[in-house]
């Protein structure tokens, strides 16, 4: 009785690590890949399989420790879960990927997916709600809950490797109401004006540092 128990485990974990297997083959082409068709056509792979592995039941807290070289944050809060990665282009230009997991009500989680415009805007507009298919594309590396009017905001900081010449750092806020998520809020104020993200621009040759400091009471 016991070997009829154990025969279909077997299975799923030769299944489990055949995916991760592919997982971090084709991520691997996605950073070393000869030509940038290459290298998008990998990561057109490496993408369904990680959306694939992402909405199954456990896809919140898999911690993918052979993927390396793609960003995993989880808010302080462990309602929201963000996977980052970027693909060299050509020139010093990356596009971006994001997927934002967020539990809901009943102990599951749905997975939004953030997706860059084939022709993204060279500014990112720094007063309008952005929708999750206009997204300008960044590699986010902090995200602290905050909440506001009742409502809980996630702030996010990211950069951006704009071309040869800029880099980017963007602190922008995501929110997310059912199935539907948006980024953006007007929750910073520069110049008696609201903002709902705020850009740095500058030079290649220059290195800035940005993060949260947390306010004493």
């Amino acid at each position: 009785m016991r070997r009829a128990f154990l025969f279909p485990l077997i299975i799923i974990s030769i299944a489990l690590q055949a995916n991760n297997d592919s997982l971090r083959h084709y991520l691997e082409l996605v950073g070393t890949a000869e030509t940038k068709e290459e290298r998008l056509n990998a990561d057109t792979i490496f993408y369904s399989l990680m959306v694939d592995a992402l909405k199954k039941e456990n896809g919140f807290t898999e911690p993918f420790v052979d993927l390396e070289k793609i960003g995993k944050l989880t808010s302080s809060d462990e309602r929201v879960r963000l996977i980052n990665w970027n693909i060299p282009l050509d020139k010093g230009q990356h596009r971006y990927r994001c997927l934002v997991l967020a539990k809901d009500r009943k102990g599951g989680h749905n997975v939004f997916e953030l997706n860059m415009p084939s022709n993204p805007s060279k500014k990112i507009n720094e007063r309008k709600v952005i929708l999750a298919d206009q997204w300008y594309g960044a590699l986010y590396y902090e995200i602290i809950p905050l909440k506001k009017g009742g409502k809980t905001y996630y702030t996010v900081m990211g950069w951006s490797g704009h071309d040869r010449l800029s880099t980017r750092k963007i602190i922008d806020v995501i929110s997310i109401s059912g199935k539907r998520i948006k980024l953006g809020a007007p929750l910073f104020q520069l110049e008696d004006k609201a903002q709902y993200r705020v850009v740095f621009e500058y030079s290649e040759e220059v290195r800035m540092g940005l993060g949260f400091e947390e306010k004493e009471q």
